[in-house]
């Protein structure tokens, strides 16, 4: 039998629940909590995270502030996946790697952050899945204001690694 990466439909519920979304970051991600940082939407193939701009995230210059950004950003490639690696997370390991960013445009509203590249990242998994060698995958993801203006453009590589197993 070959392993895949599909999305878990357990995952996905779990993260779609705003209050367990909510309480995940507060355990795991308390500054993503503190910032106020909402999941919009995730399915298969992407993933919808925002920052909004408030007190909580502004900077001297009166824009949200870049760490809050990439906050965002991160999350909308990081859970979408580990939609993907959950049903596999005893057998394969997570990491972020590196991250590049460009900074188009003054961050002064809610800013979405939008990946979607869940496909790509299922082909990766499946293949760390299928042959335990190291692999890694570069995921873009780009921010946008409410009128729909480029803020930020994003890139995180995320390596994957299968697990050694005991004896």
């Amino acid at each position: 039998m070959t392993a895949t990466a599909a999305p878990s439909a357990a995952f996905l519920r779990l993260m779609r629940s705003r209050w367990a979304f909510g309480a995940y970051l507060r355990r795991k991600v308390p500054m993503a909590a503190f910032a106020r940082i909402r999941l919009e939407s995730i399915d298969a193939d992407r993933c919808r995270v925002t920052v909004p701009y408030s007190r909580r995230t502004t900077n001297p210059f009166r824009s949200t502030y870049f760490g809050a950004l990439t906050a965002a950003a991160e999350l909308s490639t990081g859970i979408l996946a580990m939609a993907h690696l959950y049903d596999h997370r005893e057998q394969v390991a997570m990491l972020m790697v590196n991250c590049r960013a460009d900074f188009d445009k003054k961050a002064t509203d809610l800013t979405a952050f939008e990946c979607d590249q869940g496909a790509l990242v299922a082909a990766v998994i499946t293949q760390t899945l299928q042959q335990p060698e190291p692999r890694t995958i570069t995921m873009q993801t780009v921010g946008k204001n409410q009128a729909g203006d480029i803020v930020a453009r994003l890139e995180f590589t995320w390596s994957f690694k299968a697990r050694s197993r005991a004896a």
